[in-house]
């Protein structure tokens, strides 16, 4: 008796170790590729977005250099590059980086639009919108920094 208890016990350890190996293959080393190949192909769409954004803010910044394009066209424009940059980051580290930049744009872009209203070229709202922007940019990065 105490011989087929052992067989028994041998036989159900053995198929608890198939059932663990199963599931570890099944969340594990096997899953890890499936996982990679969606990450892949998310970090391939985003880089696709971020050449494009890229390219578009080139484009609105040359229209503005021309009279075709608005000063807040082109905050937008880079800005919405600036976004797609922060959307490929993976670390907060990259994401501070990434928003000292912007920071330090959106200082520039508020100098720029200041002297736009001063020179009545812009209406008074355009350096509020600039200012405003520079502020949340300032606001989000040192939420990230407390966090």
């Amino acid at each position: 008796m105490l011989k087929s208890s052992r067989n028994v016990l041998s036989v159900v350890s053995l198929l608890f170790a198939v059932a663990v190996g199963y599931w570890s293959a099944q969340t594990g080393a096997l899953a890890a590729p499936a996982k990679n190949a969606v990450n892949a192909k998310l970090n391939s769409l985003l880089q696709e977005r971020l050449t494009t954004l890229r390219e578009a803010a080139a484009i609105t910044s040359r229209a503005y250099e021309t009279g075709i394009e608005s000063f807040v066209e082109v905050m937008a424009a880079n800005q919405a590059v600036h976004q797609a940059e922060l959307d490929l980051c993976s670390t907060d580290k990259e994401r501070i980086a990434i928003i000292e930049k912007m920071v330090s744009e959106a200082k520039n872009n508020e100098v720029i639009a200041a002297q736009q209203v001063a020179r009545g070229a812009v209406p008074s709202s355009t350096a509020l919108r600039a200012k405003a922007n520079r502020l949340e940019t300032e606001i989000g990065l040192e939420r990230l920094k407390n966090k």
